[in-house]
């Protein structure tokens, strides 16, 4: 183990090794508020200010995990399993990425063993010494990990030979996820409207039972998971998955929704950007 360190990883408290059962016990920090599924669960309507500021937090805690800070000993890491069950938000609402049991360590100071099966635990001071990228070292063979929603097309289809970068991409791409999901969330009518029957995009809410004038915040949104309209939410096929993500290049729909403020409309002005794009706009 070693220890990384970042206000938005979830912070390591300390470690015990039980040497006869082969076990680490970990003492973590406490997140009071929760995962950010169980926020998105409760099927309450989020401010935009919000999940922007939700949204930068796991962007920043991201990409610190993915840099690489060679004076300073902390090599690229790969997460491997972003999702809202891993993104925990503390008392006083900041998020922070947990739950570290699949990352990869891309470090090309050591072995291909130590690379493909190293296991990270967390980190304990900022770090700002210069990034330097060096992801283009070769790594065999790397076990598949992740949740089988989240998963990027490339591990649906059963790629082994990644670089560096392109692992570093599959985060990207659950992190893109993450965030349709917070943008579900965004209550896009401040102020009473004539809501009728809005209910046609069921990505935006169900709000058929709201009469006219109504706030979008009396009512509960409909609480959508990543393509759950086209292959349901439980029993998820990977092979279904795998044709709608990687053959047919289905991603989940923004909603005309969205494009209805003046602040939305700076956020997602151009969707259909390089995800990556998307961090350096939420970062800066």
């Amino acid at each position: 183990f070693f220890r990384v360190a970042n206000p938005f990883l979830l912070f390591l408290l300390s470690i015990l090794t039980e040497k006869i059962k082969n076990e680490y016990r970990l003492a973590i920090e406490y997140a009071s508020q929760g995962s950010l599924r169980g926020l998105l669960d409760r099927g309450e309507w989020l401010s935009l200010e919000h999940v922007i500021r939700l949204a930068r937090d796991i962007v920043r805690g991201l990409c610190f995990l993915h840099a690489d800070y060679p004076t300073s000993n902390k090599p690229s890491i790969a997460h491997r399993d972003v999702k809202p069950e891993n993104i925990l938000i503390r008392s006083d609402g900041s998020a922070c990425l947990s739950d570290f049991g699949q990352a990869t360590v891309l470090d090309s100071r050591t072995s291909d063993e130590a690379r493909t099966n190293s296991r990270t635990d967390h980190v304990t001071s900022n770090t700002t010494s210069t990034v330097s990228t060096s992801h283009g070292m070769n790594l065999e063979a790397v076990p598949k990990a992740g949740t089988l929603r989240y998963m990027a097309p490339e591990i649906l289809d059963g790629a082994i030979q990644f670089t560096g970068c392109s692992i570093l991409c599959t985060d990207i791409y659950s992190l893109a996820l993450c965030l349709w999901e917070l943008l579900t969330a965004v209550a896009v009518y401040p102020t009473p409207v004539d809501l009728g029957h809005c209910d046609s995009n069921p990505r935006v809410a169900d709000l058929s039972n709201l009469s006219s004038g109504a706030r979008i915040s009396d009512a509960h949104r409909r609480v959508w998971l990543p393509y759950e309209r086209e292959l349901g939410r439980h029993g998820l096929d990977p092979e279904e998955l795998r044709h709608l993500v990687s053959f047919r290049k289905h991603r989940p729909c923004p909603s005309d929704a969205w494009f209805e403020s003046p602040a939305s409309e700076i956020l997602l002005g151009d969707f259909h950007f390089v995800p990556l794009c998307c961090c350096v706009l939420l970062t800066s």
